[in-house]
């Protein structure tokens, strides 16, 4: 994440600097939008130290919106698609900071593998066991890695 991101979600969670939704920069409003509702809250009283009462939003208009305290963004993820590899007819990964592509029942094993995704379908996978199937039906599989 970085520095603009997280500098505009501190702003966010502060509700001392509460405005309305449509007053908000578009920046901000896409933190807001991304975030969704039920991890915003309208403001319904400021207090004298500066903390805020509030409620989870239910509708989006005028309100007074700021972040929930606990709040953080999802990780952003880097997608590698799965490919039998021709050298060895096995179904592997290749990512741009490995010297080869690595086999699939390998890269479960990786500190930042987050799951396998067949994007035809939306299904998610943790089990390297599921990709061979989804493949032999024709669907496009890929390796997700969270990012730094």
């Amino acid at each position: 994440m970085d520095k603009e991101l997280k500098e505009r979600i501190k702003k966010l969670k502060d509700p001392r600097k509460v405005q309305p939704y449509w007053i908000r920069s578009k920046e901000e409003q896409g933190v807001l939008f991304d975030a969704g509702i039920k991890n915003t809250l309208q403001v319904t009283k400021n207090l004298p130290d500066g903390s805020a009462h509030g409620r989870e939003l239910s509708v989006w208009c005028d309100q007074l919106l700021i972040l929930k305290p606990g709040y953080e963004p999802e990780s952003e993820y880097e997608k590698c698609l799965v490919f039998v590899n021709s050298a060895n007819g096995r179904l592997s990964v290749s990512r741009s900071n490995w010297d080869y592509a690595r086999d699939i029942g390998d890269i479960v094993s990786e500190p930042d593998f987050y799951l396998f995704h067949d994007v035809h379908t939306g299904t998610d996978s943790h089990i390297p066991g599921h990709i061979p199937g989804w493949i032999r039906q024709g669907h496009d599989v890929h390796a997700w890695f969270v990012k730094d």
